[in-house]
């Protein structure tokens, strides 16, 4: 299998992980310049070598798209720093706050899951 082909299913798998619908690397998002809205989803290993790799969910084209998704957008980047830096409780609270906003937002539900089974273990 080639790389784009490992690519490419890499994304779809990412995409049933996260509930999401379009899911774009990093090198994708950058090509595309101020044109795109995205907010940043999770680091997965890609490539030959594994490595993290940022992966970003396109939300919609600069100036048209719709508020609450912008919000939803900056709660959720604020609510993956606190998880990232294992702030469970704040990321939490975040990840429900974005889920009072769009009720199935596949990221936040994937991350309340991933805090759920993580505080039932410690």
């Amino acid at each position: 299998m080639g790389p784009a082909v490992a690519l490419a299913e890499a994304m779809e798998t990412a995409n049933k992980t996260y509930g999401t619908r379009m899911l774009m690397t990093a090198s994708t998002r950058e090509l595309a310049g101020d044109a795109i809205e995205t907010r940043e989803v999770d680091c997965i290993p890609l490539g030959p070598h594994g490595s993290p790799t940022p992966i970003y969910e396109l939300l919609g084209i600069v100036g048209s798209t719709d508020a609450e998704l912008l919000a939803l957008r900056d709660r959720f980047a604020a609510a993956l720093a606190a998880y990232r830096q294992e702030r469970w409780s704040e990321a939490e609270t975040g990840f429900q706050a974005c889920l009072a906003l769009k009720p199935q937002d596949g990221p936040s539900g994937y991350y309340l899951a991933q805090l759920s089974q993580h505080l039932c273990s410690s």
